[in-house]
């Protein structure tokens, strides 16, 4: 929290040089802090875009996350259309915490629209407004999973305009303070929704196929 701009680069530019070693894929970056200036904001993902264009052929982006850069919608579609190669990691969840409503608004909706299509990895995980986390997301959570689900396939969808031949998803639900009571298992939630992805991604091939 604490942490300078250049001291928030300097520690992204050791830790993707250490990540080399591992031949990635794809690198999920939680960049930035919250509490940062415009200025500040700009100025970090202007470094962390050169330090990333250092690895062409590894693909990294940008994870949406309460703390971070990225904390709300808002900012994020100021920075991604001040940054043209600014990428997403998507965990929508945290969003519908910070501001406290489902982002359901007209602007909100075109706001999303623009967002999605810088989306390079989604984290699957239904929130509501006042948890990051909901323990049965079709039970307890019927809106938010309706919505969350409209924007990952709005990112699926763009995915195929956008000629991707892979779209990858993380289904993330964890312990405790994530959790919102210590007898969950989080092992089975995750797989559900593992499946269910499947399950609705396979449908979405169907509908969408020429």
């Amino acid at each position: 929290q604490n942490l300078t701009v250049d001291e928030h680069l300097n520690n992204l530019k050791r830790e993707l040089e250490q990540l080399m070693k591992y031949n990635p894929i794809h690198i999920n970056i939680h960049g930035g802090r919250d509490n940062w200036t415009l200025e500040q904001q700009e100025a970090f993902f202007q470094g962390a875009l050169e330090l990333q264009g250092k690895y062409p052929n590894v693909t990294s982006s940008h994870e949406t996350h309460r703390g971070r850069s990225l904390f709300n919608p808002t900012l994020t579609l100021h920075l991604i259309t001040r940054f043209s190669n600014l990428r997403l990691t998507a965990d929508f969840s945290h969003w519908l915490v910070v501001c406290e409503r489902l982002l359901n608004h007209p602007s909100d909706i075109e706001r999303m629209r623009q967002i999605v299509s810088r989306v390079d990895h989604i984290h699957a995980r239904v929130g509501s407004v006042q948890h990051a986390q909901v323990n049965d997301p079709l039970i307890n959570a019927p809106k938010e999973t309706e919505l969350m689900q409209n924007w990952w396939q709005m990112i699926w969808t763009e995915h195929m305009k956008q000629g991707k031949t892979i779209t990858t998803l993380t289904p993330e639900y964890g312990p405790i303070p994530y959790a919102m009571s210590s007898d969950i298992d989080i092992w089975k939630l995750t797989n559900q929704e593992m499946e269910r992805q499947r399950n609705n991604y396979q449908q979405w091939i169907i509908q969408n196929q020429d």
